[in-house]
This record gives C-alpha cells, sequence and structure tokens, in this order.
C-alpha cells in the first residue's frame, strides 16, 4: 500500500512540473500562445507522471529517509526551469525564488552555509555576467541565471558551489558545441539547463558524503 501511495504521490507531481512548464510562460511572456489547451500533450503529462513516479520510486529505494522529499522536489523545481529555460528562454521568480528559500530552510548543510552559498552563488555570476558585458558590449547571463545560481548556493553550500558552476559551465560550453556541430547558430543559448544539471550533480555528491 505504501509504494503505491508513493507512485501516486509522485505521478500527480510529475504531472505538476508539466503543469508548471505549460502556464507560468503564458503568464510571463506575452509572445506564448495561451489559449486554452495550446500546448498540451497526452503522450508528454503520461511521461511525466511516470517519469516524478519512477523519480519517487528511486529516491524511496535508496536516498537517505531524511532528504527523499527535498530532493524530489529540489529534482522537480530543476526539471521545471530547465525546460522552460530551453523552450523560452526564461528562468521564472515563481520558481527560483521558492527554491532559494526552500534551500535556506531544508538545505543539508544548515542555514549558515546556505545563506553564504546563495549570497556566493549570485555575487559570482552577476560578477561574471557584469565582465561580460564591459568586455564585449552584449549580455551574457540573464538575472534568472543569477537568482538559479543563488538558490543552488543555498542548497549546496559554498564548499560544493565552485564546482557545481565550474561543471555548469562545462555542460553549457559542450551544449553550444554539440549545436555548432549539428548546424544551429542561435543567437542565445540558455544557461539554466546547465546549471540545473550541475545542480543535480551537487546534489547528489553532497547526499553521498552525508551518507
Amino acid at each position: 500500500m505504501a509504494w503505491l501511495m508513493i507512485t501516486l504521490a509522485g505521478m500527480a507531481g510529475g504531472v505538476l512540473v508539466y503543469g508548471l512548464v505549460l502556464i507560468l510562460p503564458r503568464q510571463i511572456l506575452a509572445s506564448v500562445p495561451g489559449g486554452p489547451g495550446t500546448g498540451y500533450s497526452r503522450g508528454r503529462c503520461l511521461v511525466a507522471g511516470l517519469g516524478g513516479a519512477i523519480l519517487a520510486l528511486v529516491m524511496v529505494a535508496l536516498f537517505p529517509a531524511t532528504a527523499r522529499a527535498e530532493s524530489w522536489l529540489l529534482a522537480a523545481a530543476l526539471v521545471a526551469l530547465a525546460a522552460i529555460d530551453l523552450r523560452h528562454g526564461l528562468l521564472p521568480d515563481r520558481l527560483t525564488q521558492p527554491l532559494l528559500w526552500g534551500g535556506l530552510l531544508l538545505a543539508l548543510p544548515g542555514p549558515g552555509p546556505a545563506i553564504t552559498g546563495a549570497a556566493l552563488g549570485y555575487g559570482l555570476l552577476w560578477a561574471t555576467g557584469r565582465g561580460f558585458y564591459l568586455f564585449t558590449g552584449r549580455e551574457g547571463l540573464g538575472y534568472g541565471d543569477v537568482k538559479l545560481a543563488a538558490a543552488l548556493g543555498a542548497w549546496l553550500g559554498p564548499a560544493l558551489l565552485p564546482g557545481c558552476l565550474f561543471l555548469a559551465a562545462l555542460f553549457g560550453l559542450l551544449h553550444g558545441a554539440a549545436l555548432w556541430l549539428t548546424g544551429q547558430r542561435p543567437q542565445t543559448i540558455p544557461f539554466g539547463p546547465s546549471l540545473a544539471l550541475a545542480g543535480w550533480g551537487g546534489w547528489l555528491g553532497q547526499l553521498s558524503v552525508a551518507l
């Protein structure tokens, strides 16, 4: 019975994430079509639900009991942010801000390191983006990326954050190289998915140390 409840809860969470990916951009970007049912796909909704259920079951089986709920919430938020950024070049405050507060309240490092990590994440990415703008005259990082880095700093703490950001930069370079090799020349490449992937890797590393 318990496994059934976990499966249903994970499936409901996955469907909720899919709904956020569809709804939030419509509310923020006027250019995104917002008619009833626009963009909805039963197949994708089913995949999202199954993904949420599988993730919940894996976490119950492998993750420490004290970190299961926050791990699922972190994964769900990162998936939603990565998907929205890939589709629309947007990291909504309605997701990055709750993720930041969740890190400050729930993260393993504790409140002191979480605050330091959040400040460090914000400062490092803000300085990087500002330096790029001063050097090239073009925006290199959006404030959504800066806020996501702050949120990841809260979840990971200052010790793991620099490695996470380095890994995100590496993922971003690989993403850009893959686009270039396939003949695509986008004006901008979303950095949110790279940050999300690196942040999840950092969280898994933190859990492995905590075990």
